[in-house]
């Protein structure tokens, strides 16, 4: 009995699974990436990390691999999309991962990303989460270690410059829905700040095989979820930041990728609405003809 209620007494800390899919080739960039996941305040006390690097193709990779590190290799490799490289790491989490954070080589945390987004989650009583980003420099290189350590999780806003990314961060609601989601023209969630509750993602399934926008697509079809109909919490405040010159113009262009193709998909369907009727018209004149 003594056992059992020794046992019953200990608390399980939630693990976070952090997805970060890689092509390898710039090992120093991925490590930085790594350290930033496993250095997050509260890791170890309040929540367990592991982080989960999978290679796209035949790069060399992390090297040496840390402690709470599990490294994996699509091969061949994906061609370019980066949905696959994902989805190994999804197949792979823990069994007992209750939450799935995502992360790209070029980006780091700063080290209170994943303690500031489970209070709010709690807070918000929601089940996804996301923030802003902001451009690595020489004013922000302290940043990570120093400024972001005095964050007020009470409120959810770090003592850090106001995130650059997404655009129009400040215009956004602070729990995005469904509706807003699929109604705003681009792509308001940076995959690098997403934390959401693990049975979100096992609802959602797999990352398409789209080159561009299959974020996009997974965040919709996570939101139109039941298990997530609460909505995302979208902190206003940076918790990523990505490095000038590589991240901020490809990221650009993935927003102009992602507005293109959201207009695309609204024009493609309501050209197929519109056919629909001219044929339903047609058919109701000859039913009516004869």
């Amino acid at each position: 009995m003594a056992a059992l209620e020794l046992g019953a007494a200990v608390a399980t800390k939630p693990l976070v699974s952090v997805v970060i899919p890689t092509r390898g080739t710039k090992p120093n960039q991925l490590r930085r990436a790594v350290d930033s996941a496993l250095g997050q305040v509260g890791a170890g006390d309040s929540f367990a990390v592991e982080v989960m690097v999978v290679v796209d193709g035949d790069g060399p990779g992390l090297g040496e691999v840390p402690h709470g590190v599990r490294c994996m290799r699509l091969t061949p490799g994906s061609g370019g999309r980066p949905g696959w490289v994902r989805n190994v790491a999804l197949r792979s989490i823990s069994a007992d991962c209750a939450y799935v954070a995502f992360l790209d080589d070029d980006d780091r945390w700063l080290p209170h990303k994943l303690e500031v987004q489970l209070e709010r989650m709690a807070s918000d009583e929601t089940l996804m989460c996301c923030g802003g980003g902001r451009e690595f420099d020489s004013e922000d290189a302290a940043l990570g270690a120093d400024n972001a350590a005095s964050a007020n999780t009470n409120t959810g806003v770090a003592a850090s410059p106001p995130p650059t990314m997404p655009r129009g961060a400040a215009e956004l609601p602070s729990v995005l829905t469904a509706a807003f989601i699929n109604d705003h023209p681009t792509n308001p969630i940076i995959t690098s700040s997403m934390l959401a509750h693990a049975s979100v993602t096992r609802e959602a399934g797999e990352f398409g095989d789209k080159k561009y926008a299959q974020d996009y697509e997974y965040w919709k079809r996570c939101l139109a979820s039941p298990t997530a109909s609460s909505g995302c919490s979208f902190c206003n405040t940076t918790v990523v930041l990505y490095g000038v010159g590589s991240l901020e113009s490809s990221t650009v262009q993935k927003e102009v990728r992602q507005g293109i193709w959201a207009v695309t998909e609204r024009a493609v369907s309501a050209a197929a609405g519109r056919d629909a009727s001219t044929r339903a018209g047609e058919r109701s004149g000859n039913d009516g003809g004869g």
